[in-house]
């Protein structure tokens, strides 16, 4: 658990991911509706799948083009859905994604 001993602020390892999760299906779902709309977005894209990896352990050997396609796949999956759908599903797509990183990790231990 983190905690900033001078605020008070805990935030655990689950939460801080769960917290990346959202945030990176959140910035994909935004910059995919803009390249669609003819803007170039390359530069724009997070790199949080590394962090997020990082954050559950994998180590750099584990984090190979297998789990990274499967990251983005999963990204892509969710993102092709309508907005209001996206929007209204986003808690659990979120949960979802963890749980399916979650499962990976636990096969390669």
């Amino acid at each position: 658990m983190f905690r900033n001993r001078n605020i008070g602020i805990t935030f655990s390892k689950k939460e801080l991911i769960l917290s990346l999760l959202e945030a990176d299906l959140r910035n994909t779902k935004l910059l995919d509706g803009l390249n669609e709309a003819g803007v170039v977005t390359l530069d724009f894209y997070t790199d949080l799948c590394t962090t997020i990896l990082k954050l559950f352990g994998f180590s750099e050997e584990e984090r190979e083009d297998r789990l990274y396609t499967l990251y983005f796949d999963v990204m892509a999956h969710f993102t092709k859905q309508p907005t209001r759908d996206f929007l209204d599903r986003l808690k659990e797509m979120t949960l979802e994604m963890y749980i399916i990183l979650l499962e990976q990790r636990l096969r390669m231990e």
